[in-house]
């Protein structure tokens, strides 16, 4: 390292929005989030706030449903260990 500067810099926003959309799954999701967070100031405050709203916008539509009144397509398995061999629509309570 004689002499070399080495500059980090943050993902372009939009590079960031798309990757937590796109995310395959929770995990990601969440390395990108973290990722969020501890490059906080490497973004413009605006921008932070752009990424933390969608990333919160983006975990409640995705990963957290709270609109969801109906679990359909679930097989469900009996005491007696024998899987169900029709699908069940169940309500949420029940379902949980």
């Amino acid at each position: 390292m004689s002499g070399e500067l080495v500059i980090n810099m943050a993902y372009p926003v939009e590079k960031v929005l798309t990757d937590l959309r796109n995310a395959p799954d929770y995990a990601a999701f969440q390395r990108i989030s973290d990722y969020i967070s501890r490059n906080e100031s490497e973004y413009a405050p605006s921008d932070f706030e752009i990424l933390t709203e969608n990333a919160g916008e983006i975990e409640d539509k995705r990963f957290n449903p709270k609109e969801c009144s109906q679990i359909i397509n679930i097989y469900y398995k009996s005491r007696s260990g024998i899987t169900s061999t029709e699908w069940i629509p169940l309500g949420l309570n029940r379902s949980i």
